[in-house]
């Protein structure tokens, strides 16, 4: 305590001078209103996190911060801007108590807008957990026009006891005004069982929704780790998803996205489906509604499975009446049924055109290996229409098609593009009546067959299309897209050769000894010389 009392002194005679040179005097009164209420600590001012909220409510830079590891069983309800934090060093646990929320289920927090206020919630460094019940854990309800913004971050959200809660819960009411809200770099662990769905994200109504960042498990129960409805703008970035197939006959998702009008982007990431014998796994699922719009760019993603009954790694379906705008591009497919999917039921089609792409769909320069059936599908029902473009593609080792039709062709279908590559596909490279131009058939020299770089002197470089996608600048593993004037076949661009030291002159420096071997590259001894490796071309 002496440490804490000992420096004011100092303290205030280095700000006097700082107030006199400004010609304010700021009187004390001043800096007691100003302090007011702002700040409530738990436990120090108030025993519970409610009573914390309800004494900074209203105020300016509202904070509740708790500065203890205990857990606190409540239902804390908001309608005011407030910042709930852990204190440094801390990691308070909030479950939620029996208190109904707004859909009469129990809740940790509750996040509400009223009137014509414009609220800004703010969570951090906090651990939640569910009631024994399950419910909610974190409530999102715009009920007026006034816009509710939310943000979470450094959230640590588990189910220990398997109730199938919900992490996240975002609604609105008839003629409220869209969410936003902002997740990220946070830790989202689902429970439940095989008949009960656990969701990380579940969505209805309308919002601007970001998730950045965060790790989402999902080890039981059925649906989708991350399901969204009605009218949204989504953006996926930097998370990575580890989903497990139910104990049982049941499905479970990555992410479905579905409704009147979904606009989403999934940028770089990591999707990991492990299978059961029984229960079955998806990626990500886009669909539009009957009259609904959907458009979606899948950009530097990797979809992984891991055995067992794994589904689609990404897959667009189109209800009749529906359109959509589709546009996948750098991602990686590996041990799936089936890496792209596109279904249009009868009397829909595709329409408009997702930022990057140059038509209403557009496939490119994807790597897809080890498929069950087809690399890519198409199910075009009758009365369906349908021009996509195909390209720069490469597809190897499926146990159907390369590029495959899932019950036929009843509708009509036009492909553009081409330059797509091809190898070990069981029943063919493309399944007729389709057809692909300029395809490259040939082994593609990975370097390894879990490694899927090419290796140098592949008949994958500068085979691809530069046409199809709109300003592709980077691939899979962000390194320059266009290397050689040319684009390479697949999601990776260039040639992993032999790793050779490159010095530059000026960083060489004094006491760096350079050998050239002539066989096996450079040998650097003293001090290592900071040039930068290479990745060589032929």
């Amino acid at each position: 305590m002496q440490l804490l009392v000992s420096p004011r002194p100092r303290v205030l005679r280095l700000a006097l001078p700082v107030l006199f040179a400004a010609s304010a005097w700021i009187p004390i009164a001043a800096f007691s209103a100003a302090a007011h209420a702002a700040t409530a600590v738990v436990p120090t001012d108030y025993a519970t996190i409610q009573a914390a909220v309800n004494a900074v409510q209203g105020t300016s830079d509202a904070l509740v911060r708790i500065d203890s590891n205990d857990t606190f069983v409540e239902t804390v309800v908001a309608q005011q801007s407030v910042r709930i934090e852990g204190g440094l060093g801390f990691l308070p646990t909030l479950r939620a108590g029996s208190g109904a929320c707004v859909f009469a289920r129990p809740c940790a927090l509750s996040l509400r807008s009223s009137g014509n206020a414009s609220p800004v919630y703010r969570l951090s460094g906090l651990r939640l957990l569910p009631a024994a019940t399950g419910g909610w854990l974190v409530e999102i309800y715009g009920a007026s026009s006034a816009t509710l913004a939310v943000t979470a971050e450094r959230l640590t959200i588990e189910d220990p006891d398997n109730t199938g809660a919900t992490s996240f819960h975002l609604a609105t009411n008839t003629g409220a005004a869209a969410n936003t809200v902002t997740i990220r770099d946070s830790e989202i662990q689902l429970g439940g069982s095989p008949e009960y769905s656990a969701q990380a994200i579940l969505a209805s109504d309308r919002s601007f929704l970001t998730l950045e960042r965060l790790r989402l498990t999902k080890r039981f129960g059925s649906s989708s780790a991350v399901s969204i409805s009605g009218e949204h703008t989504v953006v996926v970035r930097d998370c990575v998803f580890d989903i497990w197939a139910p104990d049982g006959p049941y499905l479970a998702t990555a992410a479905f996205l579905g409704g009147t009008a979904i606009d989403a982007r999934f940028e770089r990431n990591l999707v990991r489906l492990h299978g059961s014998d029984l229960g079955f796994v998806d990626g990500i699922q886009t669909f539009a509604a009957s009259g609904g719009t959907v458009s979606v760019v899948a950009d530097a993603n990797q979809f992984l499975g891991g055995g067992g009954r794994v589904g689609t790694g990404f897959e667009t379906r189109v209800a009749p009446g529906g359109h959509a705008a589709v546009l996948a591009v750098n991602n990686l497919f590996r041990n799936l049924s089936i890496g792209l999917s596109l279904t249009l039921d009868a009397a829909s089609g595709l329409e408009g055109a997702p930022i990057g792409g140059t038509g209403a769909a557009t496939w490119a320069n994807n790597t897809i290996a080890d498929s069950g059936y087809s690399g890519l599908s198409l199910e075009i029902d009758a009365g369906a229409e349908a021009t996509m473009t195909i390209s720069s593609n490469l597809v190897v080792r499926s146990g159907g098609y390369g590029v495959g039709l899932a019950d036929g062709l009843l509708g009509v279908v036009t492909l553009a593009g081409g330059h797509n590559g091809f190898f070990g596909n069981q029943l063919g490279d493309v399944q007729a009546p389709l057809t692909l131009t300029d395809s490259v058939v040939d082994d593609p020299l990975f370097v390894s067959g879990d490694d899927l770089h090419l290796r140098t002197h592949s008949p994958m470089l500068d085979a691809g299309d530069n046409n199809p996608v709109i300003n592709l600048v980077t691939d899979l593993d962000g390194n320059p897209r266009i290397q050689n004037g040319t684009v390479d076949i697949g999601a990776y661009e260039g040639a992993v050769g032999s790793l050779v030291e490159v010095p530059t002159l000026d960083a060489i420096g004094l006491g760096a000894l350079v050998i050239a071997l002539g066989i096996g590259g450079w040998l650097v001894l003293g001090r290592r010389a900071q040039g930068s490796l290479s990745r060589l071309r032929p």
